[in-house]
């Protein structure tokens, strides 16, 4: 599973510019000889998404915009500072409401992945990455885990609106695979829909621009 997510978030990667890779979320806590003991990464790795430094306040803008949409369109009430959570999980926020755990951005290395699925494990809570392009529009791409016990499947999607408002995370049908779900976005917690509604079917692109659209007038500068 983790191999095909790699493999798939590699066509995410044309969409980011190439920065200088700098410390990421898992270097959080860790000591510096965990981190110089680590292995150098692979060539598959090197090839993924990676973003720039997580606590940059732009990137960090940018990133949270897209979260706060997504929170915004399923009605959720967000702390976005939370007291309870593991002190490995700084920087993400909280939806009591639907159970979740809201995380403005990832690397989408294998430790970054590991660490907010080990999170999920002891929260029992679910898990939404959001991460944004850098192109112009920005897209909003969106990696969703549902707790289950034992089980760890991430579903990609983007974010789609329909010509109603109403906001889904459904997969680009550029890249599609078997497990990758269709998501409404509403109160609550997030469940997979086995129909997706009928425009994102017939028209997915124009989905896509919308939710582009929105997310453009929300972002911070």
């Amino acid at each position: 599973m983790r191999r095909r997510l790699w493999r798939r978030l590699r066509q995410m990667a044309a969409l980011r510019r190439p920065v200088r890779r700098r410390r990421n979320l898992e270097a959080v806590g860790k000591n510096e000889t965990s981190r110089t003991a680590r292995s150098p990464p692979s060539a598959q790795e090197k090839t993924l998404i990676n973003l720039p430094n997580f606590n940059e306040p732009s990137r960090r803008r940018i990133d949270e915009a897209g979260a706060m949409l997504i929170a915004e369109l399923s009605g959720w009430s967000v702390d976005r500072w939370p007291i309870l959570l593991p002190t490995r999980a700084s920087g993400y926020f909280h939806a009591a409401d639907a159970d979740l755990l809201l995380v403005p951005s990832s690397t989408g290395s294998r430790e970054d992945f590991s660490m907010v699925s080990s999170v999920v494990r002891e929260t029992r809570c679910d898990a939404l990455i959001v991460r944004l392009s850098e192109t112009a529009p920005a897209h909003v791409f969106c990696c969703v885990q549902i707790w289950k016990p034992g089980v760890v499947n991430w579903s990609i999607g983007k974010l789609w609106l329909s010509e109603s408002g109403q906001g889904w995370i459904i997969p680009d049908p550029a890249d599609t695979a078997e497990d990758d779900k269709f998501f409404r976005l509403q109160p609550g917690r997030l469940r997979a829909c086995s129909t997706p509604p009928g425009e994102a079917i017939a028209s997915p692109d124009a989905g896509f621009a919308r939710a582009d659209r929105l997310y453009a007038s929300r972002a911070v500068a």
